[in-house]
């Protein structure tokens, strides 16, 4: 790759093993580590001669935010998404056709238009707090329930991190698909989503995933069935704006 341009942010070395062990969490796990190293809150990654910034400032994340039409993470998040979710060869040409260029330059404006709708969505106002409004109603069934399973007995053993996992896939799908999507309708769905969520990794996934990730992949199909059939229903009828 490129020789590091020492005007740029530091650069902290990688390496492949760690890229394989870890994925993408590998920034994640970065941005911890270096947390209180670098006074500007922002520091370099080089992959495969690609060069990632990964900032780990809240006000520096905020300032880019706020220049989203000129900086954007679209083509690298689009890439990697459809790689994870195993679209098929002619989705990922719609997906990926003109990423590369400037907005300005698109034939397809797909995820430009994708990006303004979801910043739309997320900003304060009556949609998010919709959305907000049907997590709560959703989550509270949950507490409802947890307090009667608790006070049946003296002693009660709670696996506190399934009753999260849970509660917290089923009301946010409840929010963001409305209430029959399929995570709210299939009593263990959200299983399959976690056993996908524990085998995320972008390299095994790029390349052999049925034979790298083969409880990750059977796991993400039966949700995309559900999904898919949750759409032709016409689920996403009662679906939010995001959902949509």
């Amino acid at each position: 790759g490129k020789e590091h341009d020492p005007q740029g942010p530091p650069l902290i070395p990688v390496s492949f093993a760690t890229w394989i062990r870890h994925g993408l969490l590998t920034f994640d796990i970065l941005a911890a580590q270096n947390i209180d190293k670098f006074p500007d809150g922002i520091f370099t990654i080089s992959i495969f001669g690609r060069r990632f910034y990964v900032i780990n400032s809240p006000e520096v994340i905020l300032s880019i935010q706020g220049r989203s039409k000129y900086t954007s993470v679209r083509p690298t998040m689009t890439r990697t998404t459809a790689t994870l979710a195993g679209q098929e060869s002619r989705a990922r040409a719609i997906l990926f056709k003109d990423i590369d260029k400037p907005d300005s330059e698109r034939e397809e404006r797909w995820s430009q238009e994708i990006h303004k709708l979801v910043l739309k969505t997320l900003m304060p106002g009556p949609t998010i707090q919709s959305m907000a409004q049907e997590f709560v109603s959703s989550f509270e069934g949950y507490l409802d329930s947890f307090s009667t399973e608790v006070s049946k007995t003296e002693s009660t053993t709670v696996d506190m991190w399934a009753w999260f996992c849970e509660s917290m896939t089923v009301a946010t799908s409840h929010a963001v698909f409305g209430p029959s999507n399929p995570f709210s309708t299939q009593k263990d769905l959200w299983k399959d989503f976690w056993v996908f969520n524990d085998s995320y990794n972008f390299f095994t996934y790029a390349v052999m995933p049925g034979i790298l990730a083969p409880a990750g992949v059977a796991a993400r199909n039966k949700i995309a069935r559900a999904f898919a059939e949750f759409q032709r229903n016409g689920g996403l009828e009662s679906a939010s704006s995001l959902g949509h």
